[in-house]
């Protein structure tokens, strides 16, 4: 993995400003890719934008011949009584599987969670989620049942 990424923290819905406009469209774009690269419905956008803590990884590449940076992957948390809660990770789909993912829980395990419970929900077939948590010692607590009619 490339070790020129950067990570920014934006707080408190700083990324809806419109200096940061870029950088929130770039998100969106991840959140929309991912939606649909793995079958499910999009997500929504209230999660980067309500954020308490928005975890940005960007990395400088080459794009259309000029150098700019590129958000490759971001996180968000939310505050809850019961602790931070991740609302929402995501990858870019060019770059997964290069261990973005666990640097990102990495740094919020380091900078963001102090004596908290950091939790989260993971759809029930998406293994490489479970993988990724249980690989950080997250532990599933909870089963959610569900019966569907046509």
């Amino acid at each position: 993995m490339n070790d020129t990424m950067n990570f920014k923290l934006y707080l408190n819905g700083a990324i809806t400003k419109p200096q940061n406009s870029d950088v929130f469209d770039q998100c969106k774009k991840i959140n929309e890719e991912n939606s649909t690269a793995n079958g499910g419905t999009l997500i929504a956008r209230t999660h980067i934008e309500k954020a308490n803590y928005l975890l940005v990884v960007i990395k400088p590449m080459m794009v259309e011949e000029k150098r700019k940076s590129v958000v490759v992957g971001y996180l968000c948390l939310r505050h809850y009584d019961d602790g931070l809660y991740i609302s929402q990770l995501a990858v870019s789909k060019d770059h997964q599987r290069q261990g973005i993912a666990d640097r990102m829980i990495e740094y919020v395990e380091d900078h963001l969670v102090i004596e908290e419970n950091l939790y989260l929900h993971v759809n029930h077939g998406n293994d490489n989620a479970h993988a990724l948590f249980q690989k950080h010692n997250f532990v599933p607590m909870n089963v959610k049942y569900k019966k569907v009619y046509k």
